[in-house]
């Protein structure tokens, strides 16, 4: 991880600070643990951020919250009847609005994208994006869909 993908994630951390939503962090060898079980490996920026919290206890101002990770969860569960396979290989890690929709990690190329029902829906190339969206741009989390 970069400088500037360092500072990125000092100032997500920043927000949840602001917000009053900042969770303890993890231990790395939790997150070792959680990605060898799982047989997955996380982008570096989202390790670097579930160092310093894990996840948010609730709601920032724009109703999105970080999920803990032991509430991380296959984006399958989110799917319609017909589009499952369309979230294979996505990880639920966020959520907004008390679960109208959801943000997933998709584990092949570290896209973030949107889950609703249907078809994920692109949201950023990269967790890093994701997070810079979140403090710089949070109208860009929010795509319009069809």
């Amino acid at each position: 991880m970069n400088e500037s993908e360092a500072r990125l994630v000092e100032r997500v951390v920043m927000a949840l600070d602001a917000y009053g939503v900042r969770e303890p962090a993890l231990s790395q060898e939790r997150l070792e643990e959680w990605q060898a079980t799982n047989a997955i490996s996380l982008p570096p920026q989202m390790t670097s951020l579930y160092r310093r919290s894990n996840g948010s206890s609730d709601y920032d101002e724009r109703m999105l919250r970080f999920l803990p990770l032991d509430e991380w969860t296959p984006a399958t569960s989110f799917a319609s009847s017909g589009h499952e396979h369309e979230h294979l290989g996505c990880l639920v890690f966020a959520e907004y609005s008390i679960w109208v929709h959801e943000y997933a990690l998709r584990i092949g190329d570290g896209a973030v994208v949107l889950i609703f029902g249907g078809s994920p829906v692109p949201v950023a190339s990269s967790f890093s994006d994701f997070l810079s969206a979140y403090v710089d741009h949070p109208i860009r989390l929010f795509p319009k869909s069809g």
